[in-house]
């Protein structure tokens, strides 16, 4: 059975974060949750279950991914799935997004989706990233092939650094996909209102997006 690792950077003040960790628990997935050490103990988690990497001050949610990645590929994992700490996830999400990318080994990423009309549950749908359709791919929760990963530049603090992912992954040959009948709830205010400094991060991440892309 593949090797999934989670990566879910977090500030430790997610209501459903617990949840979370115990749904990837069940999935068999070897979680590691980025953040404040103090934060990661009053988590209601058995400790035999996870571990925690410290949060290291001043880095952003894309050099914690970064970090990740590089555990996971000296653990030899095979796979990633980064999640935001503001979702719940459907049962079994992570093993479907795993079984899907050993059924197309092309793709190097796949993200949740929801089943829309005349899409069948379970098909895989390519994304190319292209400029106004950055959000076809669901950032909030999905997975990479650890021997496929491409680092994010490190300037970006919110949004633009998953466009620089998908970026990179397409131009090294790589799909991009979703997975359409499995999903995961957003709960997308949170992020802002404990971090008010997004929208101006997100507005000068844009710029560098926009002059290099």
């Amino acid at each position: 059975m593949s090797v999934i690792h989670a990566c879910i950077p977090s500030i430790g003040k997610s209501p459903w974060l617990s949840a979370l960790i115990e749904r990837l628990i069940d999935d068999d997935v070897d979680v590691r949750v980025y953040v404040n050490s103090e934060q990661l103990f009053e988590l209601d988690i058995d400790p035999r279950l996870m571990w925690g990497m410290q949060h290291l001050p001043g880095l952003s949610i894309y050099e914690e991914w970064n970090r990740a990645a590089k555990a996971a590929k000296t653990a030899e994992a095979d796979y990633l799935v980064l999640c935001n700490d503001d979702i719940e996830i459907y049962p079994g999400t992570a093993r479907a997004l795993a079984d899907a990318l050993d059924a197309n080994p092309q793709f190097g990423a796949m993200s949740v989706g929801e089943t829309h009309f005349g899409v069948a549950p379970g098909q895989v749908t390519a994304v190319s990233h292209q400029i106004g359709n950055r959000r076809s791919f669901l950032q909030w929760c999905f997975m990479v092939r650890v021997s496929m990963w491409q680092d994010v530049d490190p300037r970006y603090r919110i949004w633009y650094g998953d466009d620089d992912l998908i970026w990179k992954m397409n131009a090294a040959g790589h799909l991009v996909g979703v997975l359409q009948g499995v999903g995961a709830v957003h709960y997308t205010s949170t992020t802002i209102s404990q971090t008010p400094w997004v929208n101006e991060a997100a507005g000068q991440d844009g710029l560098i997006w926009a002059q290099e892309h």
